[in-house]
């Protein structure tokens, strides 16, 4: 049998979420959060209180996007995202999440740097005990001739197998377990 390190099986988890919504219909919608990664994560926040709406008992993280360098629709554009949350370890998740959503979206790749150990640890509150903060560089152009075809495919809207609300309450209801 072979064994996978939770942080590499986290992050593995989210770029199959994004990957998964993606063929499950909704790419339209996710993309309709921005017109890059960065206008993107901006609004998940957003999304999030949206869903909150009709399902709460969820329990969603804070993101704050703030650009660092460069243009969001340029070809290299930095920018840091600072991460809070009331579960621990899904800071990889996000990562998993970033990548994926860079990759099938936006057709770019990212670099992601951790700078939570670092002295500009972000200061989200006492709601959000698991904070973290990443500088994120975004590459648009590296694999945009390869990534084309699978974006062709998953545009075709695939008839959606289930609400989006109801699978994304489904993986939040993964994560509400009392020793994460």
């Amino acid at each position: 049998s072979q064994f996978i390190e939770m942080d590499d099986l986290l992050e593995r988890f989210g770029q199959f979420f994004v990957q998964h919504v993606a063929e499950e219909g909704y790419i339209t919608f996710l993309q309709s959060l921005g017109r890059n990664l960065f206008e993107h994560l901006s609004n998940v926040n957003l999304l999030h209180d949206h869903v909150l709406r009709d399902h709460n008992t969820c329990v969603f993280p804070l993101l704050e996007v703030n650009s660092v360098s460069g243009d969001p629709n340029s070809d290299v554009h930095v920018f840091r995202v600072s991460y809070g949350s009331t579960r621990n370890f899904l800071n990889k998740f996000l990562i998993g999440i970033l990548r994926g959503a860079a990759f099938v979206l936006y057709n770019c790749t990212v670099e992601i740097e951790d700078l939570t150990q670092d002295s500009d640890r972000p200061e989200m509150g006492p709601t959000m005990p698991f904070q973290h903060a990443f500088q994120v560089t975004v590459h648009r152009n590296a694999h945009r001739a390869s990534v084309r075809p699978q974006m062709a495919e998953l545009a075709a809207p695939a008839a959606p197998k289930g609400n989006f609300f109801d699978f994304h309450s489904l993986m939040v209801s993964m994560w509400s377990c009392v020793s994460c």
